[in-house]
């Protein structure tokens, strides 16, 4: 139940996104490699190319990423809406669902927000893994950035637990992003530092 009700989300919200009048649809991809894949803290890979798509129609988005994995490929499919309530005040909500082709990792699904208001951000997300029982967890993230600087803290709940920092630099350059992290996980997730570095190039489809 938990899954179709995430699922009902996600299609309510690619059809919002596909219904918008057009006047500033935007569709841009990306390809890139990132030196060692590191997500909310827990290292997924040694070592990996990704791409990934987007469509943007006045707020509303949907989207989808990919990442070859040890085993198989995880692909990331999202949507969700965001609006600005002032230049420094904004939210954005949505659904995100994991899939890998390769039995041996879980998919899971979540829904969730972001609040930014000003140089700061709180991202609050509410998930299921797929196994068996299912497995529930909260994920909160506050992160602060100052020009092209940023320091991240999360900490999942609920049946998962742990928490990390993470402190990183991003660059754009043209059509290309540099990015450098340095991310610290607590003993229940990696307990380890891990430095990552990404290379990403973003182009215009239409």
């Amino acid at each position: 139940m938990k899954k179709f009700n995430l699922v009902a989300c996600a299609s309510a919200l690619m059809v919002l996104a596909l219904s918008v009048q057009p006047a500033a649809a935007a569709l841009k991809a990306n390809v890139g490699g990132l030196s060692d894949y590191v997500y909310r803290g827990v290292q997924q890979s040694s070592g990996t190319g990704y791409a990934g798509i987007d469509y943007d129609i006045a707020g509303a988005y949907v989207g989808a990423w990919a990442a070859d994995m040890p085993l198989g490929i995880e692909t990331d499919l999202y949507a969700g809406y965001g609006f600005a309530f002032t230049e420094n005040l904004s939210l954005k909500g949505g659904v995100l669902g994991y899939f890998y082709s390769d039995d041996a990792y879980d998919d899971a699904y979540e829904i969730g927000a972001t609040f930014t208001a000003w140089f700061a951000s709180i991202e609050i997300a509410k998930g299921v893994v797929d196994t068996n029982p299912d497995t529930d967890y909260t994920f909160v993230a506050l992160t602060g950035n100052y020009k092209d600087v940023y320091a991240k803290v999360g900490a999942f709940g609920d049946d998962l637990d742990g928490n990390y920092f993470e402190i990183g630099l991003k660059k754009k350059v043209n059509d290309f992003t540099v990015g450098a992290a340095l991310v610290n996980a607590d003993e229940d997730l990696d307990d380890q530092a891990k430095l990552v570095f990404d290379l990403k190039y973003e182009f215009d489809v239409l």
